[in-house]
């Protein structure tokens, strides 16, 4: 498997793909410069520790659809080999199917944490470089119990989307995969605010203005983990079954 993490990430390297990764993790910093200039076209209540400020950059990105767009780019980039009936010589080269699954579920996966790190770095920057002379620094302020649990969560939505997408790379163009994540996106932030529904996996995620009893809300993370890691499963077996389905068909 090491071997076809290697092969993806060479490939990827010669696509420049290292490139949009960065372009998109300057947003941050950039950001960063324009609470410190206060335009007149952007209004910025609140006071930020570094911790918070992060939290805040990140849910900001997740809002504008920024990791979901940088996703999608990333595995048809990887995957576009399908399309043209290149992944043939794949087959021929690594008759496992199930490496040649994880392994290019893993490259697109350094990747994604490649963008994750550098877009801390470009906001860690951003904030010694600007929000830290500001009205807005707090240094005593820190982030709650509530803020780690919606970034767990938040984390393995990013994995079932990576793995989702991943799944359904050769049935559905780019475009599709993108509006079926914004879809799920808005429907999971309308959900979440309806009591009865907050057993639907992802959830936490969006609101964590509890109604549930305080003593099951460790149930409740614990459920919703398990659930989203067993989606992520059954999108990369589906994987493996479809890419024995196209050694047959092509």
């Amino acid at each position: 498997m090491s071997n076809v993490i290697i092969g993806e990430m060479y490939k990827q390297l010669k696509k420049k793909s290292i490139i949009i990764i960065a372009l998109v993790a300057v947003i941050p910093f950039a950001f960063s410069f324009l609470i410190y200039a206060e335009p007149s076209f952007l209004e910025m209540d609140g006071e930020f520790g570094y911790l918070s400020y992060m939290v805040v950059m990140w849910q900001s990105m997740w809002s504008m659809f920024i990791p979901h767009i940088l996703v999608v780019y990333l595995i048809s980039c990887v995957t576009e080999d399908e399309a043209q009936g290149q992944i043939l010589y794949e087959f021929s080269r690594i008759p496992d199917r199930g490496s040649l699954v994880l392994g290019r579920l893993m490259s697109i996966m350094i990747m994604v944490v490649g963008y994750i790190i550098a877009f801390f770095v470009s906001a860690t920057a951003g904030f010694l470089a600007f929000i830290t002379r500001t009205e807005h620094y707090n240094p005593s302020d820190v982030i709650s119990h509530e803020e780690i649990v919606q970034l767990w969560t938040g984390f393995l939505i990013l994995l079932l989307v990576v793995s989702l997408i991943y799944s359904i790379s050769s049935k559905v163009k780019p475009i599709i995969t993108l509006v079926i994540v914004i879809i799920g996106h808005f429907l999971l932030s309308n959900i979440s605010y309806i009591e009865n529904w907050k057993i639907i996996p992802g959830t936490l995620a969006y609101n964590m203005e509890y109604t549930v009893d305080s003593e099951n809300m460790p149930l409740v993370i614990v459920y919703q983990s398990i659930i989203l890691v067993a989606l992520i499963t059954m999108c990369l077996v589906y994987k493996k079954i479809d890419y024995k389905h196209m050694e047959v068909t092509f």
